[in-house]
């Protein structure tokens, strides 16, 4: 049985590179074509997980809460750090993207559009159920001054006189956040996220002798990557893989790497014709190609605290991720695993990273005037298998209270793809329950790599109206990767 698996698993790989043969890096993605606000030619760019390019209409709601009406910045203000100033949200978008993206207003289309408004809630508790509310209430008390919300790409909504933080809110109508200041690094993170970007992560691996730079032993750093203003800190320019997702990349950016062979790479700050990320194929699967190791230099570049001795500029970073069509995230890994720091993650000229799993193998020849010559051999993909997730609902414990009983779930979810398949997103549905029953205190989502399992907490309020009995309550959960789901059920004995 073995022998047969693995006669399986090598035509598999033999077929979908014999492929990609033939049609290069245009397989898995589509083209679309554009035209910058910079330039009248047009050009044709890769179609990714969520496409978002021109001018992108933008409001802005800053709210005060009705213990506290006094807000710590003023429009003027606002407005220069969304719009109008040469450090602007405005400013960093269209660097990043080649001037493919900005932000504008309707009816200031310079200024932009900005409102100032009070809601009727107190400024906590900060969870993320209450930081989407207040956006809510703000954008229906900023409708009564005259917003109307479906004529704009993006909102977003700005708090003062709060301990709470921000949120990226990618799944308001239109898109926005909730964000507690007037930073860049603030708005351009959660502006981020209202575009569609998970966090720039970072793998920590562990081997025989240690920490190592890749092995099937991984966890996951959710903020860990520095070189990107969706990690932890700064207003590093967005990386090479989350521009291609968004379709700010034009299709010869991007080579997949199918042959042994010498490559060159130019910086991804700059807006050119030439390939500024080499990929290689790392897992392949049912729909193709489901990983690659991503390379990309950097150069000093607006926005960006990088001199020309930092690692990312002297060296070649590294990352895993998928393709640009799917939602996704990417994973530094780090060449230098000796130390704690991921400042000197990137892969430096004379050093060679070997991915002894797969065979792939880097070395970077030289970096000269910020052009790299990188060596690489491409070894033999891993192959993924996805499968169902699985889980269990159990009821955990139940307090009264003067409005009901408040019952605390645990939703058990196991991620079964097969270990060489990508990190998944697993989505946690609304309980299927009566409708003057209440959830809250869920999140919707969960991270889970291969085999990895988790649990959701869910608190539950049943009214004290409700008639004794058992009532059967279930959720569905969901591997955004493949679409695939499973229902889990319990019954739920009620006394009142």
């Amino acid at each position: 049985m073995d022998r047969n698996i693995s006669l399986l698993q090598a035509v598999l790989i033999i077929l979908v590179l014999t492929i990609l043969g033939f049609v290069g890096y245009h397989l898995f993605t589509n083209q679309k074509v554009i035209q910058s606000e910079s330039s009248t030619q047009s050009e044709t760019i890769e179609n990714g997980a969520f496409v978002s390019i021109g001018p992108q209409k933008t409001a802005a709601v800053m709210f005060t809460f009705n213990d506290n009406h006094h807000f710590d910045g003023t429009k003027k203000e606002l407005s220069e750090a969304l719009f109008t100033a040469p450090n602007s949200a405005n400013a960093f978008f269209k660097t990043v993207s080649y001037g493919r993206f900005w932000l504008e207003g309707i009816n200031d289309t310079l200024g932009g559009d900005i409102y100032h408004v009070n809601i009727p809630y107190s400024n906590t508790p900060c969870s993320p159920a209450n930081l989407k509310q207040w956006a809510l209430s703000a954008q229906n008390e900023a409708i009564k001054e005259g917003l109307v919300p479906n004529i704009y790409d993006y909102i977003f909504y700005f708090h003062s006189g709060s301990v709470c933080k921000s949120l990226g809110l990618p799944d308001l109508n239109p898109p926005g956040a909730i964000i507690d200041n007037f930073s860049l690094r603030a708005i351009a993170h959660e502006g981020g996220h209202a575009i569609g970007f998970s966090h720039a992560s970072a793998y920590t691996c562990t081997g025989g002798a240690g920490r190592v730079t890749l092995s099937d032993l991984c966890e996951i750093v959710e903020y860990g990557d520095p070189f990107d203003v969706m990690g932890e800190q700064g207003t590093a320019q967005y990386n090479g893989y989350k521009r291609g997702q968004i379709g700010w990349l034009v299709n010869s950016n991007t080579q997949t790497v199918l042959t042994d062979g010498i490559y060159t790479l130019f910086p991804i700050e700059e807006k050119t014709m030439e390939v500024q990320i080499l990929r290689i194929p790392r897992t392949v699967g049912p729909f193709g190609i489901e990983q690659f190791l991503y390379l990309e230099i950097r150069k000093p570049g607006q926005f960006e605290n990088f001199s020309v001795s930092s690692p990312a500029v002297s060296g070649i970073t590294l990352r895993l991720a998928g393709q640009y069509d799917k939602p996704g995230r990417s994973f530094l890994l780090d060449t230098h695993p000796e130390t704690e720091s991921y400042v000197d993650a990137p892969l430096m000229p004379g050093e060679t990273f070997t991915d002894f799993e797969t065979g792939i193998a880097v070395t970077v020849f030289s970096i000269k005037q910020n052009i790299a010559t990188i060596k690489i051999k491409t070894g033999a993909p891993h192959v993924c298998t996805y499968h169902a997730p699985s889980g269990n609902l159990n009821i955990i414990s139940q307090t009264p209270t003067s409005e009901g009983t408040i019952y605390l779930l645990h939703a058990d979810i196991t991620n079964n793809d097969s270990t060489y398949c990508p990190v998944t997103t697993m989505t946690i549905g609304n309980l299927d329950i009566s409708s003057d029953w209440k959830e809250f205190d869920k999140m919707s989502e969960v991270n889970l790599s291969p085999l990895q399992r988790a649990t959701h907490p869910i608190k539950l309020l049943v009214p004290a109206s409700t008639v004794s009995g058992t009532y059967p309550i279930s959720t569905i959960i969901t591997n955004i990767n493949t679409g695939l789901s499973t229902q889990i059920t319990t019954s739920l004995p009620v006394t009142l």
